[in-house]
């Protein structure tokens, strides 16, 4: 489940972005979390005019990935397993949140799927709202477990609403 803070629908102004996790969940090694981190960026960019990097610096990150609990220095404290897993502000804040006391998990049907949860609270900090498609990333709820997971038309329609389709992109 996610609070959504603002679905402001305004974009970035610009379309490469970077990233850093600061830390990770007790459930997760933190090189998993970054594979996991960079695939659900990596979804919203196929699909899209945008290209995201991940850097060492939180001072040069465009997205701050924290895993926290309870109260934690905003409006929106977590209550521990079992509620809101996530949240992210609009742009151009970048500020994505974890509860660190859900039981985090990878390819698992039990559990939270750190995947589907990331690419939920991206989506927001790129600018989407939620979406009334069940089985689209941005609908409200986590309806739980959805092996080879992937973006909705939906979530594809929205996206490329704010940052247009992606473009052909040189090598090299």
């Amino acid at each position: 489940m996610c609070v959504s803070l603002f679905t402001s629908g305004r974009p970035w102004k610009r379309h490469h972005l970077t990233y850093i996790v600061l830390n990770n969940p007790p459930s997760l090694s933190f090189s998993t979390v970054n594979r996991i981190i960079a695939q659900a960026f990596k979804m919203w960019s196929d699909q899209a005019d945008l290209t995201f990097t991940r850097v060492s610096d939180p001072y040069k990150a465009d997205f701050k990935m924290e895993f926290v609990a309870g109260r934690h220095g905003d409006f929106f404290p977590f209550e521990g397993p079992g509620g809101y897993y996530g949240h992210a502000s609009p742009p151009p804040s970048g500020i994505v949140h974890f509860d660190i006391e859900e039981f985090w998990t990878d390819r698992r049907r039990d559990g939270v799927s750190l995947l589907r949860t990331a690419v939920h609270e991206i989506g927001h900090a790129l600018g989407l709202g939620h979406s009334s498609e069940r089985y689209a990333a941005m609908y409200e709820t986590d309806i739980g477990y959805i092996p080879n997971f992937r973006l909705h038309p939906d979530d594809i329609a929205g996206i490329r609403s704010l940052y247009g389709p992606p473009l052909h992109r040189r090598r090299g």
